[in-house]
């Protein structure tokens, strides 16, 4: 509307100028300056005597609230964001609040997590049911044995349920019953952390734990041979444990730059303090989310063109049509907590995305080129370059 000459008519004759008016037609005139009527009530917009069109909203309302809030976040963070997450949905954490307060909240544990975030020491604690892959009645057993003293009481737990959870066979026979808390559970819950306080003693890395894990459920049940770990976990490194902390704790994020770093990835380097990536002989900034919202701003008119690295999760891909016959793809991604979403336009002179490109690569770790040639357009992937293929 903001570039439109609007004609309109009265639905209400006789009202003066407190009206609602129905647009019948648009016609484009180019930049205007216009008012903005939103509110469809005949008495809520009406005319001051300067010619100015004003309205009877609950403007004083939102700025009391807005103010309320903002005094509550500030001094009281920690009480004002608990609130808001045992108010919103998993998408809602995971996409838009966690980049925000993740760094006030303690990931779920077994022992110390309760059914909605809570406030404990100083922290947010997150509940178990953030976890994907638990279903409802692996949590309701996981929370039917707390607390938990050890993982030795942890897995004698789990056989006690079973005794007590009896199964009539076909033939009369009673068997022990089973365990909703399998060992696919079970790795779900080392791998995200979610049973460190059982291992507190024990300072061990997390295949260790898995390891003894195992060996201690095995006493449990009276074996005298160990399960062998499940060969996905036996050469895991730090990359694809990354890529499992993160499917199984959407929100779950750290230093991607950082991990990187420490994982080995080619064509990084740290000169005087700054992380660079070599990109076709090129050692461009290596950037994070943050940063990439910093050189977004329109405000940015002085840089020129902008061509940075930066590391990313993919969390899903889509190639899409665009003017006839022409193709670009769409790539959402996870940067260190935040969700953006780059466009890949195909090379110049060419309609479609080349088939070497990286594609359906969702939970893939990948370094994305990123270029910005005017200050008011977004940031375009120029490249993709894949890292660590999905771990499954």
């Amino acid at each position: 509307m903001g570039t439109s000459d609007i004609t309109s008519k009265n639905e209400y004759p006789g009202t003066g100028h407190l009206v609602r008016r129905k647009i019948i037609s648009a016609r484009p005139v180019g930049p205007r300056r216009m008012f903005d009527l939103e509110v469809a009530h005949p008495s809520h917009n009406f005319q001051l005597s300067n010619g100015v069109i004003t309205s009877n909203s609950h403007a004083i309302c939102y700025t009391v609230i807005a103010y309320a809030c903002a005094f509550l976040k500030y001094h009281f963070e920690l009480e004002w964001w608990c609130g808001l997450l045992r108010n919103a949905d998993k998408k809602e954490i995971d996409t838009k609040f966690w980049r925000h307060c993740g760094h006030l909240i303690d990931n779920p544990d077994i022992n110390a997590s309760s059914e909605e975030f809570q406030i404990k020491d100083g922290r947010i604690r997150a509940p178990i049911s953030l976890l994907m892959g638990i279903g409802p009645k692996a949590h309701e057993e996981l929370c039917l044995g707390r607390p938990y003293q050890d993982i030795t009481d942890y897995c004698q737990k789990i056989e006690q349920y079973k005794v007590n959870h009896p199964i009539t066979m076909a033939d009369g026979r009673i068997r022990k019953g089973n365990s909703q808390l399998n060992s696919k559970i079970n790795s779900y819950l080392i791998i995200a952390g979610a049973m460190d306080s059982l291992f507190q003693n024990l300072k061990l890395p997390t295949l260790d734990k898995l390891l003894l894990f195992n060996e201690i459920q095995a006493k449990a049940v009276g074996k005298s041979k160990v399960e062998p770990l499940n060969p996905k976990y036996r050469d895991i490194n730090s990359l694809q444990m990354f890529q499992t902390r993160r499917k199984i704790l959407q929100a779950y994020a750290e230093d991607m730059r950082q991990l990187y770093i420490n994982a080995g990835a080619p064509h990084i380097y740290v000169i005087d303090g700054k992380k660079r990536y070599l990109y076709k002989g090129e050692k461009i900034p290596f950037v994070g989310g943050r940063e990439i919202e910093i050189l977004s701003s329109p405000d940015n008119t002085d840089i020129g063109v902008i061509k940075v690295a930066a590391p990313a999760y993919i969390m899903g891909d889509e190639l899409r049509p665009y003017g006839g016959n022409k193709q670009m793809q769409k790539i959402q991604v996870d940067i260190e907590g935040g969700r953006m979403e780059f466009v890949r336009w195909p090379p110049r002179g060419q309609n479609k995305i080349p088939e070497d490109a990286v594609r359906g690569a969702e939970g893939c770790l990948v370094v994305l080129i990123l270029e910005k040639y005017k200050a008011e357009k977004p940031f375009a992937i120029k490249d993709v370059i894949l890292v660590s293929e999905n771990f499954e």
